[in-house]
C-alpha cells in the first residue's frame, strides 16, 4: 500500500474566472465614479470658482460674467467717445468762433484808424477815437466814441466827411444818423463829439 500522499487538482472552470474578473472590474469602476463624482462636487467647484467683485462665482457662470462685462465695457467706451466728440465739438467751434472774431476785429479797426489817419491830414489828434466796441452778438455792431479837435471852426465838417467816408467802406452801413454838434470848451477851443453805430457784414 502506497502511503505517499497524493494531492488532488480540483479543476476551476473558466466562467469562475471570469466572474471573478468582472466582479473586480465593477468594483473598481464604482469606486473610481465615486471618486470622480466626489472631485467633480467638491474639488472642482472649488477650483474652477472666481471671485468679483467680493463674491465667488462657479466657473460656468464665467462667460456669462464676460458677456456682461463687454457690453459695459463697450457701452462705457461710447459713451466716452461721445463725450469727447462732443466736448472737441464744442471747443472748435469756440475756438474757430473766437479765431474769426479776432480776424474781423483786427480788419475793422485797421479800417477805421486808416481812414482815421487819412483824414487828419498830418496831425494825428485831429481826429480822436476814445472808445471802439465790436459786438458780434448785436448783428455784428461796431460802436465808436470821439471827438474831433484842433482844426478850428470845420470840426463839425470834418466829421461829416469822416462819417461819409466811413460809409463807403464795403462793410459799413450806419444803423442811425449820428448828431452832428460843435462846441467849444473851457479853453475856447472848437470840438465835435461823436458817438455812432456802424453795422458790419463781415463774416
Amino acid at each position: 500500500m502506497d502511503m505517499n500522499p497524493t494531492s488532488t487538482h480540483m479543476p476551476v472552470s473558466g466562467r469562475f474566472v471570469l466572474w471573478s474578473l468582472a466582479g473586480s472590474l465593477l468594483t473598481f469602476s464604482a469606486v473610481f465614479f465615486v471618486v470622480l463624482l466626489l472631485s467633480f462636487l467638491i474639488l472642482l467647484s472649488r477650483v474652477t470658482s472666481f471671485g468679483l467683485w467680493g463674491s465667488m462665482l462657479p466657473g460656468q457662470d464665467l462667460h456669462v460674467q464676460r458677456s456682461v462685462l463687454s457690453e459695459e465695457i463697450d457701452s462705457l467706451e461710447r459713451a466716452r467717445e461721445m463725450s469727447m466728440l462732443s466736448l472737441n465739438d464744442v471747443l472748435y467751434a469756440f475756438l474757430r468762433e473766437r479765431k474769426h472774431a479776432q480776424g474781423a476785429l483786427q480788419t475793422i479797426t485797421r479800417s477805421v484808424q486808416e481812414l482815421r489817419a487819412r483824414m487828419s491830414h498830418g496831425r494825428s489828434d485831429a481826429i480822436v477815437i476814445d472808445r471802439m466796441v465790436f459786438d458780434r452778438t448785436q448783428d455784428a455792431t461796431l460802436r465808436l466814441e470821439g471827438k474831433v479837435q484842433h482844426v478850428g471852426p470845420r470840426s463839425m465838417t470834418l466829421l461829416v466827411s469822416f462819417v461819409e467816408a466811413l460809409e463807403q467802406i464795403p462793410f459799413f452801413s450806419l444803423i442811425e444818423q449820428p448828431r452832428f454838434t460843435r462846441i467849444q470848451d473851457a479853453t475856447g477851443e472848437f470840438i465835435s463829439p461823436f458817438s455812432f453805430v456802424l453795422n458790419t457784414t463781415l463774416e
